[in-house]
């Protein structure tokens, strides 16, 4: 049974896994653990947010979400001498690694018109501790996932599990992506990333060796290197639409230990009888639908579930925030650029002559609440700036082109950076103290 304070006013529930989280009292976020185990082992809480779930003011469901869906990934422990762990995710470039020793637990929502989705995890800010009684302090929304396309993708629902997020729009395309902070490349405190390439290394057996191996200082301790988080973190993948009637009610199971252990499921109707469609999440399986006996009705209208990529039907226009400015004689540009971006294009022009690097970006920590969305307030990031050995080749025709690159690269290839976005301007900064100041056009 809930706790006492929760008896009558519950709104809402999502589980995943030995964990379940509760919306109650405003949609405020209630959470118990091993609600798999007997009750005894039960434990609610109502904290939520930095710094390790102890922010008595917790956090929020907002009532303007249009969905919402609770996540927890679980190392699954199997023995602690020796260490061992059997829970796994493979980023994009195919190294398996293991699950961060604490797990990960996620609340993801879905804005209004379907186009942003946030993250309320209990090791970030929550609601503000000093204003516990305003709506506006509820949560902190400043952390996002970027969506499809860019982030232009609408959906109309959203479900996760096991870090891994499902959407389908109004014309029932769907798209699976397996992202949480971990894996964005902003935990830089427990983990290690890098977007260049890491040939044959595998990731570590588990969390606590691959901690510690990623300090040279423990090198003679730890002397097996181990396979960094490749960035950019797993990309969003287009799932076959359902070959079928199908609503907007949408749900991902976790079926195993690896990420890609994960079933989807969409309400539907076939031949008459109502039921549900399921298919592993690979994106190459097909769907199968499920009667279930005595069901009535469906619980939503039918979707225009039309055949054919429809997923730009329902896409919204770019964000418009285009920044340029001047660098070492050249032209420094990005267009476009989304706030939740995980890549950020820069074109460097110089007589006549340009090239492009990327920026690898993820914000950074933050002890305090935090506006959503890009506004004065400066949001920081941290990452990479690197170029692809294709565009260093042409840069041996242009020794005046090349100069400004090297600048920025003095290692020939990545360099670690700090950026900042406002309204007004973005900057890149780079750990040998070169900085590109971008103004808003």
């Amino acid at each position: 049974d809930p706790p006492q304070c929760l008896q009558g006013r519950m709104t809402g529930l999502s589980v995943d896994g030995s964990r379940l989280v509760v919306l109650a009292n405003g949609g405020r976020v209630y959470t118990l653990e091993s609600a798999d185990q007997t009750p005894e082992l039960w434990w609610w809480t109502s904290r939520f947010g930095s710094p390790i779930w102890l922010n008595p003011g917790g956090t929020y469901v907002r009532s303007d979400q249009r969905a919402w869906s609770f996540s927890w990934l679980d190392p699954i422990y199997t023995s602690v001498i020796p260490f061992e762990q059997r829970a796994t995710w493979t980023d994009d470039a195919g190294h398996s690694h293991p699950v961060g020793g604490a797990g990960v637990t996620t609340v993801y929502t879905l804005s209004q018109d379907g186009t942003r989705i946030y993250i309320l995890d209990p090791w970030l800010p929550g609601g503000d501790p000093l204003k516990p009684g305003s709506k506006r302090f509820g949560g902190d929304y400043s952390y996002e996932m970027q969506g499809p396309l860019d982030g232009r993708f609408a959906a109309r629902n959203l479900s996760s599990a096991g870090s891994t997020t499902f959407l389908i729009n109004d014309y029932g395309d769907m798209y699976t992506r397996l992202w949480d902070f971990d894996m964005s490349g902003a935990d830089t405190l427990f983990f290690s990333y890098t977007p260049d390439d890491q040939g044959n290394l595998k990731g570590a057996p588990n969390n606590f060796e691959g901690f510690f191996a990623q300090y040279p200082f423990l090198r003679a301790l730890f002397p097996q290197p181990y396979a960094k988080f490749q960035l950019p973190p797993p990309a969003w993948v287009r799932q076959p639409k359902v070959p079928g009637e199908v609503t907007s009610q949408i749900s991902i199971q976790q079926t195993g230990y690896t990420s890609d252990d994960r079933e989807l499921r969409v309400e539907g109707r076939k031949d008459g009888k109502l039921g549900y469609w399921r298919k592993p999440i690979d994106p190459d399986a097909s769907w199968i639908f499920v009667p279930v006996p005595g069901q009535r009705r469906l619980s939503e209208p039918p979707l225009d579930n039309r055949p054919g990529d429809t997923s730009r039907l329902t896409m919204v226009a770019p964000s418009g925030n285009d920044y340029s400015g001047r660098y070492r004689g050249a032209t420094v540009s990005t267009s476009d650029f989304d706030h939740a971006a995980e890549t950020v294009d820069l074109k460097i022009c110089k007589g006549g002559a340009c090239t492009t690097l990327t920026a690898f970006i993820a914000p950074t920590p933050r002890p305090n609440w935090t506006p959503a969305g890009l506004t004065a307030e400066t949001r920081y990031y941290q990452g990479f700036l690197r170029i692809d050995p294709a565009e260093k080749a042409k840069l041996a025709a242009d020794p005046a082109l090349a100069a400004v690159v090297t600048s920025l690269l003095p290692n020939g290839r990545t360099e670690n950076i700090i950026a900042t976005a406002t309204t007004k301007q973005m900057t890149f900064l780079t750990m040998d103290g070169e900085k590109v100041t971008l103004p808003r056009r």
